[in-house]
């Protein structure tokens, strides 16, 4: 996010900050309950504030991005500053997260030259672990799609494709999903211009295709994406209303042989109860699919760096 959105962000917390903290103070801590304003289905399991810095006092922030291990114990996070970090999940029985514990320091992205990126190549907003224990990542800025190691080292980047130098600096490769039969999914954050509908982007190994499209709405816009073990696509979306704050919607789509075939809303907040939600990752907890989402708070101390964790419908 550019530090202009992160200023409008700024204001309008300072402006309507009693007024947000009043309505998130009421709902911070509600377990296993549908979200008031939202659409029914999904339920709230845990809210978990991160810490701003690790234990050796380095700032830690900007989450754009996470996944998780499919048991849901091991997850990673990605900010959008070109660094990650892991965290250990205590779960209980019944799958809700009894402790997270975050890793001793965090891991930067680095070039083949063994550097941490810089801008403009540090702008890492999308994560998805590959079963070779390899990382893919999405950049907004210069788009494009690469794979690191665990321990940051880059191993390739994808080819890049003619559409993609038609993406505005900033509402570019935000969501990044992999699918069901290997491939990368990943969606722009706004529309391509001309269009007004947001285009799906697809990687098989062998080269890309435009599969199908998105509705390019004026408010919510793609921000990540995963498919589930049922092979429906989760999409988390996200708005912003001058004054107010953010506002957050997870849809799941079905496919059918030529493409989606049913759009389903599972979440919808108001604009203000949620912070700046960008990350999402999916797992087969106990009582069924679960969703981990993370909010990006810009490394401002005014927003909030979370983690919430729903119960997805069937």
């Amino acid at each position: 996010m550019t530090a202009g959105r992160a200023l409008r962000c700024l204001i309008g917390a300072a402006l309507l900050g009693a007024w947000a903290a009043a309505a998130m103070g009421a709902e911070a801590r509600a377990e296993s309950r549908a979200e008031p304003g939202a659409e029914p289905g999904a339920a709230i399991i845990d809210r978990i504030d991160l810490p701003r810095a690790t234990p050796d006092g380095t700032p830690i922030g900007g989450f754009s991005g996470l996944d998780l291990t499919p048991d849901g114990n091991r997850l990673i996070l990605l900010s959008d500053k070109g660094f990650m970090i892991g965290a250990d999940i205590r779960r209980t029985d019944a799958g809700d997260i009894a402790a997270l514990t975050l890793d001793a320091r965090p891991t930067p992205l680095r070039n083949r030259a063994g550097q941490p990126l810089a801008p403009p190549w540090s702008d890492s907003e999308g994560l998805r672990i590959l079963p070779s224990g390899l990382l893919a990542v999405s950049f907004e800025g210069l788009h494009r799609i690469a794979i690191f190691t665990s321990g940051g080292e880059i191993v390739a980047t994808l080819p890049v494709p003619r559409p993609f130098a038609d993406l505005a600096p900033n509402d570019s490769l935000e969501a990044l999903a992999l699918a069901p039969d290997g491939a990368f999914l990943t969606f722009p954050e706004g529309p391509i211009a001309g269009s007004p509908r947001i285009p799906a982007f697809r990687y098989d190994g062998k080269g890309w295709t435009q599969p199908f499209t998105l509705p390019g709405e004026r408010s919510f816009r793609p921000v990540d994406a995963a498919f589930g073990p049922d092979g429906r696509l989760y999409v988390l979306e996200r708005d912003f209303w001058p004054l107010m704050g953010f506002q957050t919607r997870l849809r799941r789509v079905t496919f059918g042989e030529n493409g989606p075939t049913r759009e389903e809303t599972l979440w919808r907040t108001r604009a203000g109860t949620e912070p700046n939600n960008e990350g999402l990752a999916l797992w087969q907890g106990p009582d069924g699919l679960r969703a981990l989402i993370v909010s990006d708070d810009n490394m401002l101390g005014a927003q909030d760096s979370r983690l919430t964790e729903l119960r997805l419908p069937d």
